[in-house]
């Protein structure tokens, strides 16, 4: 399948208006970097057939833009001069041009891509913008959903890899002359979606060795994680004579976990049970490695019940951390919304319950009080601590119950 695409773009006889179309789908399909020395050959062969393709662009905005910006994104030096030919005599772009959506979005994602002082790219933006919100109520639902998100933030200042995604999943499918590429792109997509999740993996399990199967865009972080953790733990044996490093290990590994499962609900569109999520989400809320690392690092007596205590998630670590989600969650439920997000405690609590937005908001509101009477029944026992609220810490966290024999 990919020799086949290879073929495409290899093709000397293809028209170049077509060869740019083509180049255009395999960018925003997220297979680009699977082609990338053939797509600069193609493009170089355009180039060498400027003046035939001058003289159609500026017949055809759409292609002028397309091609305008697929040169500039792969490196190529193109002048805004090639707009000039669709201004009127007072330097502004024509009205008439206004009357066709891709033409419109075209040279709209074109205009993302000015330099500095270029003025044109700047009209045009605003010309685009103006014309393309005014046409939104016209269009058939399609067209308004990939207007509206460009609008939104042009292709070109958005995350590479969900890009792909939702170009994939919004594909036309009845295009049958790119039913290959998007094919190949879905089977890519899938593919690097399972490296990812093993470099997860991998990383979780600390080895050091591993970093070599890492992406490079993963191995800086993770040396970053490593170096500071074994700092820590350096510091903290040499201080205190404690072995904390698989107390940070565990931590970061139960996180990485987290994230991943949430990863899962969402892209399987699954909404779990609102204590199964609670469950998990307390974890994923980073309290728990926030908390496990500011002990370590402000305790002058670190003891071994207390690392007991951490390692198997002591209620201390729990109740704050729930804390930390539900108020995160009941913060931004709307925008999780907005994002995608299904699994968030406001819409498990709906989805089990079948109760309203405004309903599950005030339950979880409750929950939330009731956890936080216990940090602030007696004033804020995180920035004006008292020796009550220091007490309370160890006796659930430092100092165990003594047994009588």
């Amino acid at each position: 399948m990919e020799d086949e695409v290879r073929c495409m773009l290899e093709n000397g006889d293809v028209e170049p208006l077509v060869l740019i179309e083509l180049i255009d789908d395999i960018d925003r399909l997220g297979i680009a970097y699977r082609f990338q020395e053939t797509i600069d050959r193609a493009l170089e062969r355009i180039l060498l057939r400027s003046s035939q393709v001058e003289q159609k662009m500026r017949e055809n905005l759409r292609s002028c833009a397309l091609c305008f910006r697929l040169l500039r994104r792969h490196g190529y030096h193109v002048s805004t001069d090639i707009f000039e030919s669709f201004k009127d005599s007072n330097g502004n772009f024509r009205t008439s041009l206004a009357t066709e959506i891709e033409r419109m979005l075209s040279l709209y994602e074109a205009s993302h891509l000015a330099l500095d002082g270029e003025s044109t790219l700047v009209e045009a933006r605003e010309f685009t913008s103006f014309r393309l919100k005014n046409m939104l109520g016209k269009m058939d639902m399609k067209s308004a959903m990939r207007v509206s998100r460009a609008l939104e933030l042009p292709s070109h200042h958005r995350m590479q890899r969900l890009e792909a995604r939702w170009n994939i999943e919004m594909y036309d499918k009845q295009n049958k002359e790119n039913q290959l590429s998007r094919k190949l792109a879905a089977l890519d997509f899938n593919l690097v979606q399972k490296v990812h999740q093993r470099d997860l993996q991998e990383a979780s399990r600390w080895d050091v060795n591993a970093v070599n199967d890492l992406p490079d865009y993963m191995k800086l972080f993770f040396f970053a994680l490593y170096n500071t953790v074994n700092d820590m733990a350096y510091d903290t044996l040499k201080e205190q004579d404690q072995v904390i490093i698989s107390q940070l290990k565990k931590v970061w590994a139960d996180l990485c976990k987290a994230f991943l499962r949430e990863a899962e609900w969402r892209y399987k569109k699954e909404i779990p049970k609102f204590d199964e999520y609670l469950d998990h989400g307390w974890t994923s809320s980073s309290g728990v490695v926030l908390l496990t690392h500011a002990y370590f690092l402000t305790s002058p007596n670190i003891t071994h019940e207390a690392i007991k205590a951490l390692n198997n998630g002591h209620g201390l670590l729990r109740t704050p951390s729930t804390v930390f989600r539900l108020a995160n969650d009941l913060s931004s439920s709307k925008d999780d919304v907005g994002r995608g997000e299904t699994a968030k405690a406001v819409s498990c609590y709906m989805h089990e319950t079948g109760a309203s937005d405004e309903v599950a908001c005030a339950y979880i509101g409750k929950y939330l009080g009731r956890i936080a009477l216990c940090q602030y029944q007696h004033g804020d026992a995180h920035t004006g601590p008292t020796d009550g609220s220091r007490n309370r810490v160890k006796l659930v966290i430092m100092e165990p119950i003594h047994i009588m024999k």
